[in-house]
């Protein structure tokens, strides 16, 4: 870690969209929270600690592939420990018909830092599966 939380907090998301979870998780404290409001049924509403969210993001990441980090921006605000994030992932997702589509998923998420690390991360993801990608967008 550097003495820039947003940078080292930028990193670490180029990292884990690149597969590397252990780089993210690095960059949260032990006792990390991330929360999920609009979470479908089925899917976690709340995880807490580095395993059990190493072990949800493990499976986020086996879920699809060629991942790109098409836009990333870290707001800061006026709480020096809370920052904005806004996020837009492309990824290739397996169809149920044996091919794959290619998705762009964005989110916002209010992430809470303590001592330069991620202590909380609440995700305003889009859980429809985000918008398919045509050619004509690539």
């Amino acid at each position: 870690m550097t003495e820039d939380p947003i940078s080292d907090l930028e990193d670490a998301l180029r990292a884990f969209a690149g597969g590397d979870v252990e780089r993210w998780l690095d960059a949260c404290t032990d006792d990390v929270e991330f929360a999920f409001p609009f979470a479908p049924a089925g899917r976690p509403r709340l995880l807490r600690g580095r395993t059990e969210v190493g072990g949800y993001l493990r499976s986020v990441l086996a879920a699809a592939s060629a991942r790109t980090v098409r836009s990333l921006t870290v707001l800061r605000t006026d709480d020096p420990d809370v920052v904005v994030i806004e996020l837009t992932v492309r990824a290739r997702h397996p169809d149920p018909a044996g091919s794959s589509v290619v998705r762009e998923t964005s989110s916002i998420a209010v992430v809470g830092l303590r001592e330069g690390r991620v202590s909380s991360y609440r995700d305003y993801w889009n859980p429809q599966g985000g918008r398919i990608v045509t050619e004509a967008d690539a």
